[in-house]
């Protein structure tokens, strides 16, 4: 599912075997009109590559999302990122999650994905 093969793209790493984690990610690519970022599985050698300061524990724990300069966020930092980078969203995507109710209405809802992904089988080390 990757989308742009420059190495300055921002990329978003999910759990490829979890179904709950690839229907979102198949969401976001999607929703990427522009194609902003890379998109790809944490089972990806290439994603491996970008997470090296990581235990495969913390690897396998949550997505992440990898700026172009390389900075590493985790968990709901990383929908985070990853949804500001969609056209669709633009400025008014940040803006409404920048301040305390929006980024605790975001929480809540990762939150949710995180407790149907813990539910289902597909669940790894959290």
């Amino acid at each position: 599912m990757a989308r742009r093969s420059g190495s300055d793209s921002p990329v978003l790493l999910y759990d490829g075997e979890c179904r709950v984690c690839t229907i979102f990610a198949r969401l976001l690519a999607r929703a990427d009109l522009r194609k902003q970022m890379d998109i790809l599985p944490l089972q990806d050698v290439r994603a491996r590559n970008l997470l090296t300061s990581m235990s495969q524990e913390e690897v396998m724990g949550s997505s992440h999302f990898v700026t172009a300069e390389r900075r590493i966020f985790s968990g709901q930092d990383a929908v985070h990122h990853a949804l500001s980078q969609l056209s669709i969203f633009g400025g008014p995507y940040g803006r409404l999650t920048g301040g305390r109710l929006g980024r605790r209405l975001e929480g809540y809802l990762y939150d949710l994905g995180v407790a149907i992904r813990n539910w289902t089988e597909c669940a790894g080390p959290t």
